[in-house]
Parts: structure tokens; sequence; C-alpha cells
């Protein structure tokens, strides 16, 4: 068992499970843990076995590797072991890819991603466990261990609970120490003593041993480390201008910035809590804080009430002007608590039918509906209408009288706006054309989602481009740059349109509330239709925002629409959605080819990787074979022949960790040859000893016997050799074996002999 070293493949497994902890936040469910946890310990325990039977470390590697793929494959397309197989891989491909594009974590445990969450972990811990393990450099490991976590954090939405990241250096501080658990305890017999004073006690170095001093020092760094983290302040999110959703220092109040830049990038990340919501919607709309329908070329003015109308609770709020109630829709309750918005500020769904603010004196906007208070209430309850996947306009034909402001189109950006709407809605009546708009915007082949944007392009002139201009040049932006663009595009094609902000609806816990933190700030156009009112869409890709609103879904047959949403867990996320419709129009309907294409690709990356792992598995297979066949060569007639044979191996294996051979002379000469060229200790020069005893004992001795062998102090021998030896050299002894080198030569001076 001692080669087989259980003790830190255990650990190495448990590191990468360690290590995966934080994809609990990322998805429902914990319908990926069971499979992934076996996964990885079929392959620690391939691992182990391949070690035990001293199978080469690329070997072994590639027994885990297919044994691990073979178990993934067999355990979710066993129905399709046969030409269906590569049809059955795409399918789980695109259910994966549906998944993490389509919802904000939490998402759903799909049947894809369990599938490719066990497999790539499995593929890790088999890293790990090769570098770690096999390889002796626990320090090395490290690396695929900090890309699994960094994955995890990097999605999270916020920063992580101390908790993972202290687990993760433990359970890699341990991987070190087990790994050199034999140096640390030759560290501890050292002591440093003052020259010329070799008898002074006080000469130890600080009095203690070595090996407590770096176990203590490994661990406190670790907690130093998560002090001083903890002790840095966070900076505030900044997902619109100056802070759409900034928190207020000792207050724990939330306020918005009143001009809304489109230049800013948006790097910061902040977790701050805003407020609790609960509601019987399973697919609970943005809440909205404010409305925007000037836009002055580079930055938005929210829109400044004419009047407004006192709230009375529980009543009927008032429409003025185009702000109509929905022809068809159902109503929702949504119960607010832990409240941090600072007045006048409210979020509230967009159709807010009725309020209840308790004792607070409140107020609203008759043409938007849009509450406010005189203080911070931290409580209130909101009835709002939802409509559904088959809400359509009850007239093609909107009558424009009286939206001003809401039909202008920016100048600076017109030409590239009709441009990119020729493109994606040339055709069509207005509800179909916003749709197709919408869709081409979330279509991750045109426009990708990021917080940081690219530099200002400049055009013909060498003039910087506006804001909206260097979006559709770059195409790439976060929600302001699409809801922005979104909404000259439907001003352009005669659809009344503006600009609402606030806050996704958040992710919902355990016990059904949604959680709205700063970091769901969020922006999106509200499009005016008749017998619909003023309605959301949802430019920003599903990365950020989850599924489109259902009666602006995609077309059917595009991806978002015919992906599966069965979550293996049976869970729902807060931004995802159940309802999907066929929008009728000319739509852009985005295919599936291309991640087809992406599966493809990684499988035949996939494939290249074993090929290589198979031809890097030659040369350690070639030199076992000669050494086996030396062996073989020497017999087992007798005792002296198998000692004699067990010597030629340990000669062969040190050769191949780059010790030269000693010439063939009398077993004591080899010895002092391999004391001038070996730095490997008191212990090893003991265990050299007892091997060249007992091949001198069978060699001389007239009735050697079965009790002589120097298999053990071989193996002793041979592992201190190999970690005396550097990273570089041990590599090149696994893969490239000079014995195996040896052998390849051999076989084609035999071909060529013959």
């Amino acid at each position: 068992m001692t080669r087989a070293r259980p003790a830190q493949t255990f650990l190495a497994a448990l590191a990468t499970m360690i290590a995966a902890w934080p994809i609990t936040t990322l998805f429902v469910g914990n319908a990926w843990i069971d499979e992934t946890l076996g996964l990885v310990t079929l392959a620690a325990l391939l691992g182990m076995a391949g070690r035990a039977l001293d199978l080469p470390p690329m070997l072994t590697l590639s027994v885990q590797l297919i044994g691990v793929t073979a178990v993934t494959v067999v355990t979710h397309l066993h129905d399709h072991l046969d030409t269906s197989l590569p049809s059955a891989l795409r399918a789980l491909g695109a259910d994966a890819h549906h998944t993490v594009t389509a919802y904000a974590a939490p998402a759903p445990s799909t049947v894809g991603v369990v599938f490719f969450i066990g497999l790539i972990i499995a593929i890790i811990a088999i890293t790990v466990d090769f570098l770690a393990v096999s390889a002796r450099s626990p320090g090395l490991a490290g690396v695929p261990l900090l890309v699994e976590f960094v994955i995890s954090a990097a999605n999270s939405g916020g920063s992580l609970h101390p908790r993972y990241s202290f687990a993760l250096g433990l359970a890699w501080l341990a991987m070190l120490y087990a790994a050199s658990e034999r140096s640390a305890r030759d560290w501890s017999g050292l002591r440093a003593r003052i020259p010329g004073r070799p008898n002074n006690p006080t000469a130890l170095l600080g009095g203690h041993d070595f090996g407590p001093f770096t176990r203590t020092a490994g661990v406190g760094a670790l907690i130093a480390a998560l002090v001083i983290a903890a002790s840095l302040p966070a900076a505030s999110q900044k997902f619109v201008a100056n802070g759409l959703a900034r928190g207020n220092g000792p207050a724990t109040t939330v306020g918005f910035s009143t001009d809304l830049d489109l230049h800013n990038n948006l790097v910061d990340r902040d977790h701050s809590p805003v407020l609790t919501l609960r509601t019987a919607d399973l697919n609970p709309p943005p809440l909205r804080a404010l409305v925007a329908d000037d836009y002055t070329g580079d930055h938005w003015v929210p829109t400044r009430p004419s009047y407004l109308l006192r709230g009375v609770n529980g009543a009927p709020l008032q429409r003025y002007g185009q702000n109509t109630v929905p022809t068809t829709s159902s109503p929702y309750t949504m119960v607010i608590t832990q409240n941090t918005m600072r007045p006048p500020y409210v979020v509230a769904p967009t159709q807010v039918a009725s309020a209840n603010f308790g004792g607070a004196t409140w107020s609203y906007d008759p043409d938007t509906t849009q509450p406010s208070t005189t203080r911070l209430e931290n409580s209130y309850t909101v009835r709002y209408l939802s409509q559904p996947a088959s809400a359509r306009p009850s007239s093609q034909t909107i009558d424009t009288t009286g939206f001003g402001p809401d039909l202008v189109v920016d100048q600076a950006s017109r030409s590239r706006i009709d441009a990119l709407v020729h493109t994606a809605a040339p055709s069509g009546t207005p509800f179909q054309r916003v749709i197709a708009i919408q869709d081409y915007f979330r279509d991750g082949d045109n426009f990708n989602y990021s917080l940081t944007l690219d530099p200002t392009r400049k055009d013909s002139a060498g003039r910087p481009l506006d804001p909206i201009s260097n979006f559709l040049v770059t195409r790439r932006g976060y929600c302001m740059q699409f809801a922005t663009a979104m909404v000259m595009a439907a001003r352009s094609i005669g659809v009344p349109a503006r600009l609402g902000v606030g806050f996704l609806p958040g992710t919902v816990d355990s016990s059904g509330s949604y959680q709205v933190h700063q970091s769901d700030a969020h922006a999106w156009p509200e499009l005016y239709f008749p017998g619909m009112g003023w309605t959301r869409f949802e430019p920003t890709p599903a990365a950020r925002t989850g599924l489109a609103p259902p009666y602006a879904s995609p077309t059917i047959g595009s991806p978002e629409s015919a992906a599966p949403r069965r979550s293996a867990s049976g869970g729902r996320t807060a931004r995802g959605s159940d309802s999907v419709t066929s929008a009728p129009g000319n739509t852009t309907p985005t295919s599936s080819h291309s991640v087809n294409l992406h599966l493809v690709w990684l499988l035949w990356v996939f494939a290249a990787l074993l090929v290589l792992a198979a031809a890097f598995a030659v040369l350690p297979l070639l030199a076992r074979w000669s050494r086996r066949r030396l062996q073989v060569g020497h017999g087992a007639a007798d005792d002296a022949a198998r000692v004699q044979a067990q010597w030629d191996d340990l000669v062969s294996r040190m050769e191949d960790l780059g010790i030269d051979p000693a010439p063939q002379v009398s077993p004591r000469s080899q010895e002092a040859h391999y004391r001038l060229h070996l730095v490997v200790g008191r212990e090893g020069q003991e265990s050299l000893h007892r091997a060249v005893d007992v091949l001198e004992r069978v060699r001389y001795s007239p009735r050697p016997g079965p009790g002589d062998d120097l298999s053990a102090p071989a193996d002793d021998l041979l592992m201190r050799i190999r970690r005396s030896r550097s990273f570089r050299s041990r590599v090149v002894a696994t893969l490239f074996p000079r014995s195996g080198r040896r052998a390849v030569r051999s076989l084609f001076s035999r071909r060529t002999r013959r």
C-alpha cells in the first residue's frame, strides 16, 4: 500500500471536491454532487491501483481518463452506445449550454449540467492526482485546483464566504505536508549551532525544530491572508454610471445616481443586500426604481414627474395619458421586507396596480405608476399586473400622438441604428420586429456581455464615436448599452420606447424568498403597444438576465425555446421561465449549429488529448517491457538469478533518473560508484548498502535462499533518488526513460539485421 500512496491520493481527491464546493452556489439542488463524488473516487482508486501495480505514471493517467470517461458515458448514455452516441452527446452539450447561458445563478441542475460538471471535475481530479501523487509535486497541483475554484468564484455574482477558500487552503497545505512528511521529519532533527560554540544549548535556532515551525507558518499565512482580505474595503457596485446601486456607508441604504452615463466601465462587484421579496409569481419581473426617456448624446436623464398623486394604501392607482392597463394580465402580490432603498426611490414592478406602505406617506406618478416615499419604509406590499405569454398588441398601428421624447432617435448613431434594424428586422409588424431586434442583441454570435467596455473607436475622420455607435461597432457592453441601443432601434421604426432602471429579482433561497443585492442592478427598455401598455423587453444576453419575458420569447426552433428545461433537481431559478411561446413574425432564429460545432471541437480536443496521452505512454511501456524481458532472460531457476534480475532492474531505473550505471565490476565497487553519484542522505546510503549486501551474498554464497531479496531496499532507494531529482528530471524519467529509448533502438537494430 505504500507504493499506492493512499493518504496522498485521498487528500488530492478531497482537495478537488473542496475546490468544487462553491459550485453549490451556482446550481439549484445537489444532483451533481453524488455523481461527481463517485467519479472522483473512481479516479482515485484507479490511480492507486496503477501505482500499486507499478504502472508508468502516464499509463496510469491514461487508464484513469479512459475509465472515468467510459463510466460517465455508460451512466448517462447507456441507451445510445451505438451510432446515435454523437447525437446524444450533442444533445447533452446543447442542454448544458442552454442552462448556463439562459439562467442566472442559481441555475437548474439539468442532465447536461450534471454530465459535464461530473466529467470536468473528474478530469481535474485526475490532473491533481497525477501532479500531487504520481509526480510528487503537490505545489504544482495547486494550479488546477485554483482554476477550478476561480471558475466558481468568478460566476457567483459576489464574494464567496471565507470558508470556501480557507477549506481549500487547508487541503492544499495538507497535500504539501503529506508529500514532504519524511522531509519534514528530517527537518525536525536539524539543529543550527553557532560556530565555535557547538555545545551551547541556546544555539538551537529559536530553540525549536523546523518541522513544527513550517507547519505553524503555513497555517498562520493562510489565516493572515483571510484576515487581511476581510479587512480591505469593498468597492461599491457601479452597474450604471456613478453608482446605480450604491451603498451609503454606515446608514446601510441604497441610492441612485440621477445621471446614467454610457461611457463608464462597471468593474466593481458589491453583494450588499438591497431588499428581500416574496411573491407567488414563479417568474417575478425586474423591480423598477426610475424611468428615463431623455437621452442627451452620452447619458440618460431620469424623467421628472410633472405631477404626483398621493397614494392611498390598497386603493387602485390612477393612470394618465398613454399609461394604459394591459388588456390581458394576471394580478400578483409582492411583499418587500428588509428594504434599504433611500427615499424617495421605491423599487416595484413596472405595472403597479396598488400598494400599501403602512404608516408612511407616499405618492406616485400617474404616467408611470412609479411610487415614491418621503421616508425609508422597511417593508411594504405592492400588487402588480403580469402579462402572460399569449399577450399581443390589440392593434398593429400605433398612435404616436403625445409620446414626443419617447420617439426621439439619437442622431449621432442613427445610421448605424438603421443598419442594425435592417439586418435584424427588415420586415414584419412592429411587435414582430422589436422581438427580432431583441433576439439579435441576445445572440452571443452578434454581441457579448461585459462589464468592461472596449476602447472608444474613431470614425473615418478621426473623431471618437458616440457611446451607442461604439457599442454597435465593438459589439461589447453591459445592460445600459443593450437597453439604450434597443430603445433607439424601437424608436427608429415608430415604436415609443424609454429606459427602465432598477434591479433584477435576485436569487431565491430555500425559504422561497428572493434576495436582491446591489450586484443585481439592471436597466432594460420599455416599449409601448396598444392593448399592452408600456411593456418590458430584455435585449441583454441571458447570461446576465435569464430568459426573455414570455410574451417576447424567441420563435420556436431557436436554441432558447427548444433547449431542454428539465431540472434534475426539480428546482427553479429566480430568472428562468418555463413559459415558451411562439412570437409571430420574421424574427431571426439562432441556430444551435454553433453549439454543436463547439461540442464537436471539444470532442476532437478530448480525443487528441487521449491520443497524446497514449503516445506519451509508449516509451514508459517499452521501458517496463524491457525490464520484464531482462528478468525473464535471467530466468527464475535459482535465487541468485532472481536477485541479479532485481539488481539489473534497479540499475535500469536509476539510469532512467539520470544516474550513470557503474562499470561491471564487483558489487562493492559498484556501491562506491553510486555513493559518489547519489545524494540520498544517510537512510538512502543504508538502503544502497543493504541492496549491495544482498547481491554480494547471493553471488558468492554457495547456497542463496528465498529470503535473499533486495526489492525493499531498492524501492526505498528509488524513492529517495526521485525525491532528490528536479521536477524536470522526474518528468523526463517518466515520459522519456533511457531504458525505453534503448528498447526502441534495440527493436530497430533487430529489424535492420533481418
